[in-house]
């Protein structure tokens, strides 16, 4: 659905460019509901995905749970029963990871394609970034970084 694979381009891209044993990147896909339980097994967890904030396409969000609990009309997933709707239930069941963070970009186009439009391709690099910033400062030992 073009813009809505943002979090799949990003996991793809930190596949090639990042080696840590510390760090599993996995590609939920739109399957997330039924991997959540798996979240679990780890200390922090960073989800990417495609949201709608508002503001305009291209932008990119990092926000939290405890950001958007209890805010309905802050930023909303894209999908009708998404990622935070599965934590919230998952929470409900067993303890989650401290921390669960968020990379979110706002999507320009929404459409049966498997391209990104090139607002977002654009974007995907820069997360990238964001994430690999966000594991050094969290101690992640990160072996290797390549380029492309």
């Amino acid at each position: 659905m073009g813009d809505e694979g943002v979090g799949i381009a990003v996991v793809r891209r930190l596949e090639k460019v990042v080696i840590s044993d510390e760090l599993e990147i996995i590609d939920a896909g739109t399957s997330f509901f039924t991997m959540v339980s798996e979240l679990r097994r780890f200390q922090k967890v960073i989800i990417v995905d495609a949201v709608h904030g508002r503001e305009a396409p291209g932008s990119v969000y990092r926000f939290t749970m405890e950001d958007v609990e209890g805010k309905k009309d802050s930023v909303l997933s894209l999908h009708d029963f998404g990622v935070f709707e599965s934590i919230r239930l998952e929470r409900l069941i067993a303890p989650m990871p401290e921390e669960i963070i968020f990379y979110g970009v706002e999507p320009l186009s929404v459409r049966l394609t498997m391209q990104l439009s090139p607002t977002l391709q654009e974007k995907v690099g820069y997360v990238v970034q964001k994430i690999i910033e966000e594991l050094k400062e969290s101690g992640i030992c990160i072996k290797e970084i390549h380029t492309e």
